[in-house]
Parts: structure tokens; sequence; C-alpha cells
């Protein structure tokens, strides 16, 4: 134990670690331009291993953990642990513990966003880049489907629904294209077709979409339709007197609570139609208590774990 602790405490691993970090901080800044801001921060810093080729290098997590162990192991090994140390003791804790936090958020974060307007409420955020195969019966959404986990083939069935959804094709970021054959497609996918292009820089800006199959139930012939994020004319379904409707819409995630806006503020440069700051004040709804706050640029609310971030206007 005590020849481990050693080795992870020897100082030649943070005089190596530091020049690469910076190289990578580098690499991955510079990455951003051509891959987009997401994309790069996952390559780089939100990874175990980035693959230059066929030559496998630490990753940002990796970089963390090693220097995060190195750190601990000296701290432990080969500090004085006398009175007047303390200052010293206290300031190296803090650093570690810093890393360790940094670390562990990193893994485990989620990052999604909350588009409201004036006096709307929801107690869901939306994916910044997951889209998802809504279902909507009579105007209430009975599930989602994340697009990154369909397979072609692969049936998608909900017992609150009377058919089953067999996708044909997924794509990520999708070309519309006029279909010669309209075949056995329903609807607007009679016309047009979804063909896959390659993903945009900035994953948000991907339209995703979906071509798929409803198999009834009942002796009702099966229908193939598609779908793509913002579709002004999703497809539809009338089944005796209820009526599916099919969108593509941004995965959800459920709050443990109701988020309101009640008024957003914006202040202008003089003169101009730049932004130089905006705010929202929102109520929280949680367990019968309402909890006013208010979400500025540089001010962000914490409630039960979640933080929120004035990101746009």
């Amino acid at each position: 134990m005590y020849v481990l602790l050693k080795k992870l405490a020897d100082s030649g691993i943070t005089f190596v670690l530091l020049p690469y970090a910076m190289l990578l901080l580098a690499a991955g800044t510079i990455a951003q331009k051509s891959m987009g801001l997401y994309v790069a921060m996952d390559t780089f810093f939100h990874s175990w291993v980035i693959w230059a080729g066929i030559l496998p290098l630490p990753g940002g997590y990796t970089v963390g953990l090693i220097f995060f162990l190195n750190l601990l192991a000296r701290f432990l090994g080969y500090s004085v642990w006398r009175l007047d140390k303390a200052g010293i003791h206290l300031a190296h804790f803090g650093v570690i513990l810093l890393i360790l936090g940094g670390l562990v958020s990193g893994i485990m974060r989620s990052e999604s966003v909350m588009l409201l307007s004036e006096n709307q409420m929801t107690h869901t955020t939306e994916s910044y880049d997951a889209n998802a195969l809504s279902i909507y019966k009579n105007g209430v959404l009975i599930t989602q489907k994340n697009l990154n986990k369909l397979q072609d083939s692969q049936s998608v069935t909900n017992k609150a629904l009377p058919f089953k959804i067999l996708p044909l094709d997924v794509c990520r970021n999708c070309d519309i294209q006029l279909r010669q054959t309209p075949g056995n497609w329903v609807g607007s996918a009679a016309k047009m077709k979804l063909v896959n292009k390659a993903p945009e820089k900035d994953p948000e800006t991907d339209m995703s979409g979906i071509s798929f199959e409803i198999i009834f139930d009942s002796d009702r012939a099966a229908e193939k339709h598609l779908a793509f994020l913002y579709f002004p004319k999703p497809p539809e379904v009338e089944l005796g007197e209820d009526t599916y409707k099919f969108s593509v819409e941004r995965l959800r995630s459920p709050l443990p609570y109701d988020v309101k806006l009640n008024k957003f503020n914006i202040e202008f440069y003089p003169g101009s139609a730049r932004a130089k700051s905006y705010s929202s004040n929102i109520e929280i709804f949680d367990n019968g208590q309402t909890i006013p706050a208010e979400i500025s640029m540089n001010k962000p609310v914490s409630h039960q774990g979640y933080k929120f971030y004035q990101s746009a206007y």
C-alpha cells in the first residue's frame, strides 16, 4: 500500500499532467470552431479517452482523475501534520475537493432548456440535442421515445395505444426530398421523404426525423408516415372518437415541481437594440409552497438540486 501511495504521489506525474492539460484545453477550444461547442466539449473534456486515429489519448475525465489521485496521495503521504501547518493543509484540501467536485459534477451533469412565455407554467425541461417521437391522444401526451435509442424494425408498443409503431428510418439530421412514387405512404409522406445528411456543428440546429409504419390492432391496413422536428403539420390518425398525433419534439425531462414565468425584463444599451441585461421573475410551486425568485444573466437560481440560468432572451 505504501509503495502504491508513493508512486501515485510522484511529483513527475504533476509535471507531465499540467502541460498535457494545457494542450488539451487549447485543442478543445480550437476544435470548437470546426466541431461545434457541444461536440468539442464531449470529445476533449467530457471523455475518458480521445482517439487520435488509432492512438488513444487521455481525455478530460482521465486527466482530472489522475490529477486528483496524485494530489490526494501527496496530501496524505507527505504532509507534515502539525498545528502550525493547518492553513496549508486547509488550502491543499480545498484544491483537492474542488477537483473532485468538478470531476463528479462533469460526469453526472445533465443540461436541458426551459422555454417559457410570460404567465406560462411548466414542470418539464427539454433536451438541447436529444429528440423524441411524441405520441398524443386527443391532445394529451401519452409517450415519448428517444430517437437515438430507436432502432429500425424494432417495434414500439404502449398499453394505452391500440397500435404499434415500427420505425423504418431514423435520421439525426434530415434532408427533405421529393418522393417519386407514393406507394402506401400516407399524407405528406406520399409526396416527400427524409434522407440522412451530415450533422450540423451545433446539435441544436439538427432537424431530426423518423419514417415509421403504424400497425393497428384491428383489421385496418397498416400506414406509413413520417415526422420531423418543427413539422408544422405532423401526421394524425383517427380511431373511433380518438385522434392520435405523431410529432418529433425535444426530449422532455420532468421536474419535481412547477415553474412559472411571471415577467421577463430586458434593458438595452442607449440608442441601440443590443441587450445590456435581462432577467426573469419566476415562481416555484413546490408541495404547496410558492417561492418567488429572480434569474438574471449572472445570478442563477437553485432549488432541490436543480440550477436555473438565464441563457437567452
